[in-house]
């Protein structure tokens, strides 16, 4: 397997991934009504899982019950391709024999480990399907989601920080 072979597989890994996040982009946008620029500088400013607690949070509030298996589901599979990015986008990578892509991982949480991650080009292909269903998971809720509206309705918990204004 060449170097190129394993970038284009490494570069395309991390083009579905920025779609998954672009996902979570539009979602922020919509639920805080915002034009495209402005909404350009949040979601640029917005770590990649708290763009997952926002919208999911938004996602089960507006909820009736009828979406919180979808919901639930949906962002357990984002969080599992996030794990996949971290060793694609944080590791040393080279061509895998006979096809895929090598991955030299190390992390220190405690102790170094050092491991070697290698995806065969099946490997590949199963991940990629698997983010593009992530996409459209998302993409089915993101269509859903309604712009937050604040009120003065005090019982509700977002709403304390008003109280100091009166």
């Amino acid at each position: 397997m060449s170097l190129d072979r394993a970038c284009y597989l490494a570069g395309k890994f991390l083009h579905l991934f920025a779609q998954i996040e672009g996902e979570l982009d539009i979602a922020i946008g919509k639920l805080f009504e915002l034009e495209k620029d402005n909404s350009l500088i949040l979601t640029a400013s917005i770590d990649f899982f708290k763009k997952c607690n926002i919208v999911k949070t938004a996602l089960n509030a507006q909820d009736d019950g009828s979406k919180e298996k979808a919901i639930r589901e949906a962002f357990s599979d984002v969080a599992r391709v996030n794990d996949l990015r971290q060793i694609v986008a944080h590791s040393m990578f080279e061509g895998h024999a006979p096809d895929g892509v090598e991955f030299r991982r190390n992390t220190a949480k405690g102790a170094l480990k050092k491991e070697i991650v290698a995806w065969s080009e099946k490997d590949c292909d199963a991940h990629f399907i698997k983010m593009e269903q992530v996409r459209r998971d998302l993409h089915f809720l993101v269509q859903k989601i309604a712009p937050y509206k604040p009120s003065l309705d005090f019982s509700d918990p977002r709403n304390s920080m008003y109280l100091g204004m009166f």
